[in-house]
């Protein structure tokens, strides 16, 4: 199951199909520019390299809440790819809607955020994310965990105003990845069913980042560790290695068990060699494997539900070449 490789085929295809849809609509009159989030991260970079592309007029916005501490913003890529870019202080409107929620200052939530990832066994850590995800209860807990996803949520509204004013089309920079585990914070900027486009919603994350070796995407964008926005704590804290993930997600999408997934990541692991056992040997164990496939039927549940857009199962039986 090699998920890496030199660039294919289908990247060129997957760029002049987005290339030619951008440039109709927005040449046809239908939008007048094109606006994404830009959170400093891949994602956000490829759309914005497929929308510069296009030859229409992109605009980035970066929204930033000051209190945060470790985010990678990188304002300098986004104007170097071509785009405009707007930065946009959010903390004080951030603030203001944290306020019913009657917390302690914020640095008590991410500090226990922090604490819980560096010194919680990972199989607590899964066991409370999916509590989280599943319901909404009101508890000191799950206000905590609002609190965490606000920002997100502001961005959203802030990006629909902006589109608004300036008759643009939004660029949703979520990938499959994301989707199919539900890790994306709902009625917030990456929420699937936000903005008109959604060019990665159908890439799993090793298939963005072949994308943008292909784009020819600084180098520096794919050694940086994917961050959920938080403060402090990256992906991989709470979903394991991208490396990983991706195997877990197409075997499970080809209908296999839990038992012949982890035997495979097994054989993965020791295939990758001594320098990668530290890292994904804690990963390789059978509740990791229930913890994605948790993730992912609440996932489809909740895609599922009105207003959700129910999900495509559209599994890879075979990885580009």
């Amino acid at each position: 199951m090699i998920l890496d490789g030199p660039p294919g085929p289908w990247e060129a295809e997957f760029v002049s199909s987005w290339k030619r849809k951008i440039h109709d609509e927005v040449s046809a009159g239908t939008f007048g520019m094109v606006i994404l989030g830009a959170s400093g991260g891949l994602d956000s970079a490829v759309c914005t390299a497929l929308s510069v592309t296009a030859g229409v007029r992109v605009l980035a916005v970066q929204m930033i809440d000051r209190r945060l501490r470790g985010e990678h913003y990188n304002p300098k890529l986004y104007k170097d790819l071509g785009a405009e870019l707007k930065s946009i202080d959010i903390t004080n409107e951030i603030i203001e809607r944290e306020k019913p929620l009657h917390l302690p200052p914020y640095w008590v939530t991410v500090g226990g955020m922090v604490a819980l990832v560096r010194m919680a066994p990972k199989s607590i850590l899964w066991a409370l994310m999916g509590r989280l995800k599943g319901s909404h209860n009101g508890t000191w807990l799950h206000r905590h965990y609002e609190r965490l996803l606000m920002a997100h949520r502001v961005r959203r509204a802030i990006l629909e105003t902006l589109a608004a004013d300036l008759g643009a089309a939004i660029v949703n920079c979520a990938n499959r990845t994301e989707r199919e585990l539900g890790y994306f914070v709902e009625q917030g900027v990456d929420d699937i069913r936000f903005g008109h486009w959604a060019p990665l919603a159908d890439l799993y994350k090793f298939q963005v980042r072949r994308l943008a070796r292909f784009l020819n995407l600084p180098g520096f964008l794919l050694e940086q560790s994917p961050s959920p926005g938080f403060g402090g704590v990256r992906d991989e804290d709470f979903l394991g290695p991208y490396e990983l993930v991706d195997r877990v997600l197409l075997a499970l999408n080809n209908g296999w068990t839990n038992e012949a997934v982890l035997g495979a990541l097994t054989h993965e692991v020791r295939r990758m060699g001594r320098a990668s056992l530290r890292r994904f040997r804690p990963f390789v164990r059978k509740a990791y494997v229930e913890h994605l496939r948790r993730l992912r039927t609440l996932s489809r549940e909740k895609e599922a539900q009105p207003g959700g857009r129910g999900f495509q199962d559209r599994a890879l039986t075979e990885i580009p070449p």
